[in-house]
């Protein structure tokens, strides 16, 4: 349960969200969330699918909605009948990309005789096709695949760019610009005055990087597979220079002739004056796949920031930024989350800049810290006051770092 406050704080005009999630990951709290949107009781054991498989794919398993938006739900289906009972329960597993061996599935859903249909979603765009297969649980304990889907994509494919999000610079009439995407150059943002329709529109381009399982400090974070590192793409990061103050300004970020919607960020005033702020820590990511958001968690606290964000008119800045001081995604070496969190801030990150801090579930390892990235001596960052585990799944704080840019 979260718990959450809110205080002024009147010296500097900052609105303090205090929230205490339960993770929606791994071993933390009661579900833990698949690659396509489904919640699974954290006692529940993942199936274990041997590989290779038996394949006698003689039936169709049929997939609405048949092109994806990032957030909609696909309603799996079909019409053949399978031996599957209460006791001894098949299941539908979910792909991406669509190439992976059966035992490589990101997510999966139980099936029984009962039933025709199941559902997935919200699925996020991880640069990859989603495909479908119906896995029969045979009597010996190993699965044998009898039926699978179309493969099915987003509208923009897998070069749409997604994750959008701001962050300042320490600069006046400055602002980062960074998103995620499979291309790798050019990076583009295009900008312009918010006033008018005819507003002239300006280019900056930027730079792209990535990292590897093999930056990562310990297991499972270095292992590659559907429920532990998958690429994360090319993260972009653009620079805009020269803004005026106290302006609204509209903007798109992509490459290659894919581009986002347009945003609207305001920047704030050229003198000193009180700024307004939001601040929170360990929010995780937490959203119902089957119905609306569960009350009072992570998805409700940004709702609430985005309620208070649409109040402001174009060119104000009652809210100037947001602080998320750590514990930001829970990924703890499964990197789809890092995805679906990406996409759970993005209406929040592209309208004030989104700053983060490193947490333990971000940071602590005890192993690997040759590659800890913030270069601390020995074995990283370890004093001995510290109590600390594995707690981020061997990240230690590679993913934030290269996802966020920070003053």
């Amino acid at each position: 349960m979260m718990k959450l406050s809110s205080t002024i704080c009147a010296s500097i005009g900052c609105v303090l969200l205090l929230a205490t999630v339960a993770s929606c990951l791994q071993a933390h709290g009661t579900h833990w969330k698949g690659g396509a949107g489904v919640w699974h009781p954290i006692d529940s054991p993942l199936p274990h699918v041997g590989d290779p498989l038996e394949f006698e794919a003689t039936e169709a398993l049929k997939v609405e909605p048949n092109v994806l938006s990032v957030g909609d739900h696909i309603i799996v289906s079909w019409t053949f009948s399978h031996a599957g009972q209460d006791k001894h329960v098949d299941i539908i597993a979910a792909y991406c990309p669509e190439t992976a061996s059966d035992a490589d599935y990101v997510d999966y859903q139980d099936v029984t005789e009962s039933k025709k249909a199941v559902r997935f979603g919200p699925v996020v765009n991880m640069r990859c096709r989603y495909q479908f297969r119906f896995l029969h649980l045979l009597a010996n304990g190993t699965y044998m695949t009898i039926a699978q889907s179309p493969t099915v994509g987003f509208v923009q494919g897998t070069s749409q760019p997604t994750q959008g999000r701001l962050s300042e610079t320490g600069v006046a009439g400055e602002m980062n610009v960074m998103w995620v995407s499979d291309v790798g150059a050019p990076s583009l943002v295009q900008y312009k005055l918010n006033q008018t329709a005819t507003a002239p529109v300006m280019n900056a381009t930027g730079t792209s990087h990535t990292y590897a399982n093999t930056d990562m400090c310990n297991k499972p974070a270095n292992e590659v597979a559907a429920l532990k590192f998958r690429d994360p793409g090319f993260i972009h990061s653009v620079l805009l220079t020269d803004l005026l103050p106290m302006q609204a300004y509209a903007y798109r970020f992509g490459c290659d002739g894919h581009f986002s919607e347009w945003f609207t960020f305001s920047t704030h005033p050229s003198a000193k004056s009180p700024l307004s702020f939001f601040v929170y820590g360990d929010l995780g990511e937490w959203r119902s796949a089957a119905g609306p958001p569960p009350a009072d968690r992570a998805y409700t606290t940004l709702d609430h920031i985005e309620h208070d964000l649409l109040q402001q008119g174009e060119g104000e800045s009652r809210y100037n930024m947001l602080l998320h001081v750590g514990d930001i995604s829970y990924a703890r070496g499964v990197s789809y989350q890092w995805e679906q969190f990406g996409d759970l801030i993005q209406s929040v990150a592209t309208r004030i800049p989104y700053h983060v801090g490193i947490g333990n579930h971000e940071y602590d390892h005890v192993a690997g810290g040759d590659k800890d990235p913030s270069h601390a001596a020995g074995n990283g960052y370890h004093p001995s006051w510290g109590n600390y585990g594995s707690d981020s799944g061997g990240e230690c704080a590679v993913p934030g770092v290269n996802r966020f840019r920070m003053p």
